[in-house]
């Protein structure tokens, strides 16, 4: 028998050998690293929990007990613990994501949450270490019962098990409160959904009420209002840090509604009944948009103070007017912003107004007003009207407060008007002009308005503002008298400052712009 023998080079030996200390060596490295790494961002962690403290969104609940008009003490926050806050709103369209918002020892932190079980794992955990006499006597969640369904893959028996965890806490805690928010979806989220899917959103709000209702200390409040059909603030995109706050804010306190009144408090007796009014409403919705003049091609210039320039965002007047009519805005307010300033050239407010009307340079300009809000704006405005000449333009002035508040003289404040509008109707002769007189503010002693320093009352501002429009030719509208604000219920349309447009005041604003130019 023949025997062979395999050799194996020794060089092919050696060099297997070294590339097998190759690898030991290069994986002793990776190791190495990935636990530096580790120990590294667990260090981090340590010092930057997940979680972002928003200071000036500190989380400021109404009392579910009792909302007194008027009252600014409405908003009550005693203790760290006091109430818990919790959101999990998204278009009713959406089964993928919450955007959940977190308010709990006055801190907001944003999270997004997968499903309704995720969200009571967390709320569990962070009330088990709680002592009872440090519980949360509020706890207020803002749920879609529609996305929170489709989290549960539709399954119903599968929903009902996982809101569960609210019962729980509230049966063991009776002396916590539990307002639960549903949510008021534009009616183009309800028109956007087949039959068979508008049958499953109105079955999950059905569910969810039916199994909270019945325990004594939930509430569950649902708002669907003319303002609905077009707009909710709990599922806009770039909205607010905490929409459920605002929420709670613009339509409980803000809309001034009865928190006790039945047709905001969702039971099982009349869920199917207000489901049904919402869907119904949902099909108004061409209606009530076509209620609104359609603007397109026109530039519209918002030319004022704070109640124009304090908000930039959607939120502005500007912004829901453009929603509302497809106008291009130009939001030109600037808080602090007075006509006798306005009217001044050598005042930096007054340096603006010139470059709008090409009567200042741009290096002056924006030497003089870079650090304005609406520096850009002013920028855009003035580019835009050089090249159309004003035409097809419409310019909405807004002043009186500022120079009331400043005790600014009638006459002053008369000659800082008409020079205003002069200017504007000089240089673009082609395009329109509306003007707004100032509208109500909740300062009165005894029902009397206190006046400014030159003893002129509020009321001889508007006056002044009706007669500069009548001699210019201008229209106008009256904040007071044009747009269904009341003195009674200022408390529904202005921030607790008693002189600003809250979030509801100022989309009635632009909604009363938006019918007026139908006309």
């Amino acid at each position: 028998m023949v025997t062979y023998k395999v050799i194996i080079p020794y060089q092919s030996m050696k060099k297997t050998l070294q590339n097998k200390r190759i690898l030991m060596i290069s994986g002793g490295i990776f190791a190495v690293l990935l636990l530096i790494f580790v120990i590294i961002y667990s260090v981090y962690r340590a010092l930057h929990p997940r979680k972002i403290e928003i200071s000036a969104e500190t989380a400021k609940l109404p009392s579910i007990e009792r909302i007194d008009r008027g009252n600014l003490n409405a908003f009550d926050y005693i203790g760290e613990t006091d109430a818990f806050l919790a959101c999990m709103y998204d278009s009713n369209i959406s089964d993928d994501v919450f955007v959940t918002f977190f308010g709990y020892e006055s801190v907001t932190v944003t999270r997004r949450m997968p499903s309704v079980r995720v969200l009571g794992n967390r709320m569990k955990k962070i009330f088990e270490d709680i002592p009872e006499e440090s519980f949360p006597r509020y706890i207020v969640l803002g749920i879609d019962p529609y996305a929170a369904l489709l989290q549960s893959c539709s399954n119903s028996d599968l929903y009902r098990k996982q809101i569960a965890f609210i019962r729980d806490i509230a049966v063991s805690h009776p002396a916590c409160r539990i307002l639960i928010t549903l949510p008021d979806d534009s009616a183009f989220k309800w028109t956007s959904l087949d039959e068979t899917k508008v049958k499953q959103a109105r079955s999950s709000y059905i569910i969810t009420v039916r199994e909270l209702s019945d325990i004594e200390n939930i509430r569950i409040i649902y708002n669907s209002v003319e303002e609905w059909v077009l707009y909710s603030d709990c599922i806009r995109e770039d909205g607010p840090l905490s929409p459920v706050l605002y929420n709670i804010d613009s339509h409980l306190l803000a809309t001034n509604i009865d928190p006790n009144a039945t047709d905001h408090i969702l039971t099982s007796d009349n869920v199917n009944a207000i489901m049904d009014e919402t869907i119904e409403r949902a099909r108004r919705y061409e209606d009530i948009r076509s209620s609104y003049a359609d603007l397109t091609g026109k530039d519209v210039y918002f030319i004022g103070d704070s109640i124009f320039g304090n908000y930039r965002d959607e939120t502005a007047v500007s912004s829901f007017f453009r929603d509302m009519t497809g106008a291009q805005v130009y939001n030109l307010g600037e808080g602090g912003m007075a006509a006798v300033s306005a009217a001044n050239s050598s005042s930096d407010i007054g340096s603006a107004i010139n470059y709008l009307i090409g009567k200042e340079r741009l290096e002056t300009f924006s030497t003089r007003c870079y650090g304005f809000k609406s520096y850009y704006s002013y920028w855009n405005a003035a580019d835009r009207l050089k090249e159309t000449k004003g035409e097809n333009s419409i310019f909405i002035v807004e002043f009186g407060l500022n120079d009331y508040f400043s005790g600014k003289t009638e006459d002053e404040f008369h000659r800082a008007m008409n020079m205003i509008i002069t200017g504007l109707k000089s240089t673009y002769p082609k395009s329109e002009i509306l003007v707004l007189s100032p509208g109500f503010i909740r300062m009165y002693n005894d029902g009397t308005m206190p006046t400014a320093e030159t003893g002129s009352v509020l009321q001889a501002y508007r006056d002044i503002t009706a007669e500069v429009a009548a001699q210019q030719s201008c229209a106008l509208l009256s904040l007071t008298d044009d747009f269904g604000f009341s003195q009674e219920d200022t408390e529904s349309f202005l921030l607790p400052d008693l002189v600003h447009y809250n979030e509801n005041g100022r989309y009635l604003l632009a909604q009363g712009l938006a019918r007026y130019f139908k006309k």
